[in-house]
């Protein structure tokens, strides 16, 4: 019965591949014990029984790991987006940071706000609103290495950290994520809805990464909200 559960499971192949094998191991011991029950051969049923009850133990803590990892996966990210939630912000920029110190780093926030974004809910529907946070949400995963960090701030907001990169460099990521929306074609009853985005982003320095993280998105807030005062669809970096 566990078979269709492993199949299911979103975990590392590597590790899936240990349960099918710590599965199957089980099922060829609770075979042997079977067998030899059957033919009375009594002298090996304590040690096959052992064996079975070592193998289904680590196949219950190993299955037991892999279930509560997906659904702490599944609490840290937003549903719709697939985009890590706002309450793991603190914890995701302390890791971040860590790892900007070790390498005497600096890391850019970019913080991103779908321009007009009541105006496509009130003309097309929420649902359709929810279209555009999903394919915006894939975008912007498309557009995030392995190290950098992407958050679904709250509504039609995301919040990036973005790591190893220099800070002429983050201008530039901003502005290839903002072009990218732009060129998004997303259809909706026989209708493209178009969208563009407003991005602020401020430089985390080393010298500047024991200010609180509230401050530091406040001074990338800042900047949003200079870009959708300049026009809205474009970049200002500090």
């Amino acid at each position: 019965p566990l078979t269709s559960i492993i199949q299911t499971l979103n975990i590392d192949e590597t590790e899936r591949k240990e349960i099918e094998i710590a599965h199957r191991e089980q099922h060829i011991l609770a075979d042997s014990f079977l067998y030899f029950y059957q033919n009375q051969k009594y002298t090996l049923l304590e040690f096959i029984l052992s064996k079975l009850s070592a193998i289904s133990m680590m196949l219950s803590i190993k299955m037991s790991y892999a279930i509560s990892q997906e659904i702490i996966e599944k609490l840290q990210h937003d549903a719709l987006t697939g985009l890590l939630l706002r309450h793991s912000l603190n914890d995701q920029y302390e890791l971040i940071k860590t790892e900007a110190q070790l390498r005497g780093e600096g890391f850019g926030i970019l913080m991103l706000d779908i321009d007009f974004f009541k105006k496509i809910n009130d003309t097309y529907g929420h649902q359709a609103g929810d279209e555009v946070l999903k394919t915006l949400g894939k975008l912007i995963i498309q557009q995030c290495r392995s190290h950098d960090r992407a958050f679904r701030y709250g509504g039609e907001e995301f919040i990036l950290f973005v790591t190893q990169l220099t800070e002429e460099t983050l201008t530039k990521i901003a502005e290839r994520i903002r072009q990218k929306a732009a060129q998004l074609k997303i259809e909706w009853n026989d209708t493209v809805i178009p969208i563009t985005l407003s991005i602020g982003c401020h430089w985390v320095a080393p010298d500047e990464m024991q200010t609180p993280l509230k401050q530091l998105i406040e001074k990338a807030d800042k900047n949003l909200y200079q870009a959708k005062e300049n026009g809205r669809n474009r970049v200002v970096c500090t």
